[in-house]
């Protein structure tokens, strides 16, 4: 078996003449090239005796690629890449433990002949969080908000969402229904009419769509620290991630407040806040 390349380079010499190699020598062969290389495997019998296994009988290889042939395997070949793609690129993340379970539990439901609507419903009221958070994902994928605004709007012990779970959803949920366009935002604001603290959907909604460096400049910010301590959940919980956004505290600074903490606690990290808009910080990093 032999290789040749578009510009002529041989790559290996005939497998059948490394058996009379001494024992132990490797020998190893790479074709790259900083361009477009075409090769072509070429055998000297029928037309797939004595091909390399692992390879096409002809290919590409580029400046991302290299085909790789040794000895200490010779009756096959490989194309590598130089240099790994992006995770994001090769493969979807995989999902964590708690997703997939919940993604089990949605498929036990349709194995059972329910309907997908109908199966999300039921998911949506589940006992496990992270069922009632992936029925409310998998419904906002379909145009439906209602269940994600209701989730992110619980206050309560038992039924609401830890800090994390919170920030997860939203951003499972809130950017996808802005970026589809008008029609989508207005059915998002819609169910923080509907299923949101009485009052506060215009506030809630345009702290979701993001705090611009015009609006900070007349007034937003001054609203977003008077926002950590309302008294709805949901509400200190969007004006604390705005001003993280805006600001990117660092971690130590991050543990000034939380939303969810006792008043006493979240008056102090209020207080916090209000120095650093005092002091004039409550700008994006270089920002004047």
């Amino acid at each position: 078996t032999y290789f040749t390349s578009s510009k002529g380079t041989s790559v290996t010499s005939s497998v059948a003449a490394l058996d009379a190699l001494p024992e132990g020598v490797i020998h190893k062969a790479t074709l790259l090239d900083e361009d477009l290389v075409i090769w072509r495997q070429g055998a000297a019998r029928a037309a797939d005796e004595g091909r390399l296994e692992g390879i096409a009988p002809e290919g590409m290889v580029d400046s991302r690629t290299a085909l790789t042939w040794d000895s200490a395997a010779p009756a096959a070949a490989r194309i590598s890449r130089l240099h790994p793609l992006p995770e994001w690129v090769e493969s979807p993340r995989p999902a964590d433990r708690l997703a997939r379970s919940a993604g089990e539990a949605l498929r036990s439901r349709l194995d059972a002949q329910a309907p997908l609507a109908r199966a999300l419903e039921e998911m949506a009221s589940d006992q496990r969080v992270e069922n009632r958070t992936f029925a409310a994902a998998t419904r906002a994928l379909l145009g439906d908000f209602d269940a994600a605004v209701e989730l992110l709007c619980v206050d309560s012990p038992t039924r609401g969402l830890k800090e994390r779970q919170w920030l997860a959803l939203e951003a499972e949920t809130v950017p996808l229904a802005l970026a589809r366009g008008v029609n989508a935002a207005a059915k998002l604001r819609a169910a923080f009419e509907d299923r949101g603290p009485p009052g506060k959907a215009e506030e809630i909604f345009a702290m979701a769509r993001g705090i611009g460096d015009e609006e900070l400049a007349h007034g937003a910010a001054e609203r977003l620290v008077d926002a950590l301590e309302a008294p709805d959940l949901v509400v200190r919980r969007y004006a604390y991630k705005c001003l993280c956004d805006i600001v990117k505290p660092s971690h130590v600074d991050r543990l000034h407040y939380r939303p969810d903490a006792q008043p006493e606690r979240r008056r102090e990290g209020a207080a916090w806040w209000r120095g650093q808009l005092q002091k004039g910080l409550i700008r994006r990093p270089g920002a004047a």
